[in-house]
């Protein structure tokens, strides 16, 4: 974790909708398959989830002295036992069943037959 945090100069939201209250918000990505997305956060300042969790104990960016923020500057004091089972959670959430496993051929049409002939991997 950055000791001197500086704030990115990436508007957020507010670069699209003018609004100073959208002025550094983003969308926060599903914690679905997070262990296996790294880097985190809008700009990718951290490359574990370790650092994450440790970011987000310590009172995340209000935590560290950024404005803008929306979340309270309290840490959350978690302990390291804590700590593992989020980062144990959040590994739970990972799917690679897309990555290591091929379907033995893709969904079916009742109406329009001549895409039931289309090869699993496809042809070009």
């Amino acid at each position: 974790m950055k000791t001197y945090p500086i704030l990115d100069a990436d508007a957020g939201k507010a670069a699209i909708i003018l609004a100073e209250v959208y002025k550094f918000s983003f969308k926060p990505p599903p914690v679905r398959n997070a262990a296996v997305t790294a880097p985190y956060m809008h700009n990718g300042a951290y490359t574990t989830l370790n650092q994450v969790i440790d970011f987000y104990d310590a009172g995340g960016g209000a935590g560290l002295g950024l404005p803008h923020q929306t979340l309270p500057s309290a840490p959350l004091n978690l302990t390291q036992p804590e700590k593992e089972d989020l980062i144990a959670f959040m590994q739970s959430l990972t799917d690679t069943t897309s990555v290591r496993s091929i379907p033995k051929k893709l969904p079916q049409f009742s109406l329009q037959t001549d895409l039931n002939k289309r090869t699993v991997g496809g042809t070009y």
